[in-house]
């Protein structure tokens, strides 16, 4: 158990946290050999500090834990150490020895306020255990000076900010060291022996900026310096990678039923990015939809093949971003992938009709059968690869065809070279007794 005494930040506790355990874990093979007694610090009180005054008297006692306060017992003889934890670091004090009645006392002088913690290591008969007590300092008027920034700087790139902090005191004012200085809510940084601080910033705002003195492990009030502008010039932006893709593939063409995606890459801070489409043979872009950008990639899927029965979606597709005041408006190269309507032979057989045979059968696509198409028939002899090309028939208006066969015993197929917006294809191989 660590107890957290005053008013410790949430920094001091997940130290806390870990202090105890690192005390547990460094003892796990001892405490499955023998069970240890567990340990409490009962740690009093420590008064706020004053600047040129930080001596203060640490004083605890060790004892055996119990939830029944009156049955705990003292621990003689042991060592406690002490240390100072700031925002920044933890300083090791020195150490002080349990007396019969398991008090320790000890005075040390703070370099800065902070949380004194104090520490029992633990052995091989008792647990460890740490808690720590918080040192306010009574603060100071203060004053922060920032430093003069670049008359401009470009969005999402970093700018040194640097400056001074001095806190008043008897003698006037003098810089402020172990100060914590925020900078416009990004970055933070702690002031050195001549109270100047200096922290990278992001540019990720159109400012102002302003640097903040915090109340916290230094004797420093709150304060701030005079807000400071900065010309912010928008950042390129870059859209690259983009693709038409099908079942996470690029490709460059696509079956309308199938549909397509697009995905490309996005850099510089974006968060959404918008799709365009022109349709072929035309000069207008329509927005089509808005999509998230995440972790630098935007993808827009389920993008229909169709513009209406018949007819494929086929035109040219760009990503493009806004312009905002960080950053500039950008555009992908434009892609124009084939959208195109598959085919089909259907319903292919032989027939014989008195002395002659013919080959039958429907052309027909996702959108319907297709009226007034050239077919053109090839035939091979058995054991032979060489195909004759024999004839050419255009298909009835319900895309149906016969076509008489030149003769037997050959294997028969046929080609739709494609038209328009419809596929090409070649049907199986048909043998004819």
């Amino acid at each position: 158990m660590c107890r957290i005494m005053k008013r410790f930040g949430r920094v001091f506790g997940v130290l806390c946290g870990l202090l105890m355990l690192a005390l547990s874990a460094g003892s796990v093979s001892a405490m499955a050999a023998s069970p240890r007694t567990t340990t409490i610090i009962a740690l009093s009180p420590i008064p706020d500090i004053s600047y040129g005054d930080t001596q203060v008297t640490v004083r605890g006692t060790l004892e055996t834990y119990s939830a029944d306060v009156s049955a705990r017992q003292p621990i003689a003889g042991k060592t406690v150490a002490v240390a100072l934890q700031t925002y920044w670091k933890t300083t090791p004090l020195t150490t002080a020895t349990t007396g019969a009645d398991g008090v320790f006392s000890v005075t040390v002088t703070l370099p800065t306020p902070g949380n004194v913690l104090t520490t029992f290591a633990g052995d091989s008969e008792y647990s460890g255990y740490g808690t720590g007590y918080r040192v306010d300092p009574v603060t100071l008027p203060t004053r922060v000076t920032l430093d003069p920034l670049p008359a401009s700087a470009t969005a999402y790139t970093y700018v040194t900010a640097t400056g001074t902090v001095e806190m008043q005191t008897s003698d006037g004012w003098i810089p402020a060291p172990g100060a914590t200085v925020r900078v416009t809510d990004a970055r933070y940084a702690e002031t050195d022996a001549a109270g100047r601080f200096s922290v990278p910033v992001p540019i990720i705002s159109t400012g102002p900026w302003t640097a903040h003195a915090v109340e916290m492990n230094s004797f420093v009030s709150s304060a701030s310096s005079d807000p400071q502008s900065m010309a912010v010039l928008p950042a390129a932006v870059t859209i690259t990678g983009f693709s038409a893709t099908y079942s996470g593939m690029p490709t460059s063409s696509v079956a309308a039923d199938q549909g397509l995606a697009f995905t490309a890459t996005v850099r510089a801070g974006i968060t959404t990015a918008d799709l365009y489409f022109r349709p072929r043979g035309t000069v207008t872009w329509t927005k089509w939809g808005t999509y998230g950008v995440t972790y630098g990639k935007v993808t827009a899927s389920g993008i229909s093949g169709w513009v209406s029965k018949g007819h494929p979606r086929e035109g040219s597709w760009q990503f493009r971003t806004l312009a905002t005041p960080l950053l500039q408006a950008a555009a992908s190269p434009v892609i124009s992938p084939e959208v195109y309507v598959e085919t089909y032979f259907s319903g292919l057989k032989t027939v014989k009709v008195g002395k002659y045979g013919y080959l039958r059968g429907v052309l027909t696509s996702e959108s319907g059968r297709l009226g007034g198409q050239r077919v053109t028939m090839f035939y091979r002899y058995p054991g032979r690869t060489y195909e004759h090309r024999y004839v050419t028939v255009t298909t009835k208006g319900d895309g149906s065809f016969s076509i008489k066969l030149p003769g037997k015993r050959r294997y028969y197929r046929l080609l739709f070279n494609g038209k328009g917006d419809y596929e090409g294809i070649f049907s199986p191989e048909i043998y004819y007794k």
